[in-house]
Order: structure tokens, then C-alpha cells, then sequence
């Protein structure tokens, strides 16, 4: 038998952003924008129960207070901060 190369491990996908309290949802965006660069799309499928539009609404709140950055192609990242 040949060997096979494992393919690419799935997402894990983070708790689920209901029921937490919207800072606490807001922090978890972040976090996760701040690893890799995501769409809104993409950000809502990693989390358990994750809405598009509140996940949009939390991205747009990130974007107004500068803590993350949209491409042209829509995908979101975290601002690299200089000093």
C-alpha cells in the first residue's frame, strides 16, 4: 500500500459567539482576525451558531475603532499597530 499524505486538517471551529456577551463576542472576532486574515463569511463559520450579520455588525464595530483592516477582495485582518 502506498503511503498517503494526510490532507489539510479542518478549521476547528471556536465555542459559539450566542450567549455570550457582545465584548466577549467582539474580543473572540478579533482574536481570530488577528491569526489569519478571514471574509466575514469565513469568520461566521468558525464559530458555533455564528450569524453573517452579527458577525458583519462586530467587524464593522472593529473596523470604526481601528483594531482591524478590510483588503480590497473584502477579507478582514488585524491592524498591525507601530510605535
Amino acid at each position: 500500500m502506498g503511503s498517503r499524505k494526510p490532507g489539510p486538517q479542518p478549521r476547528q471551529r471556536q465555542s459559539g459567539l450566542p450567549g455570550q456577551p457582545t465584548f466577549s463576542q467582539i474580543g473572540a472576532i478579533k482574536r481570530l482576525v488577528g491569526s489569519e486574515v478571514l471574509s466575514p463569511d469565513e469568520v461566521a463559520r468558525r464559530f458555533t451558531g455564528g450569524r453573517l450579520d452579527i458577525v458583519r455588525r462586530h467587524l464593522d464595530i472593529l473596523l470604526v475603532m481601528g483594531e482591524v483592516q478590510q483588503n480590497p477582495d473584502g477579507a478582514i485582518k488585524a491592524r498591525r499597530r507601530t510605535m
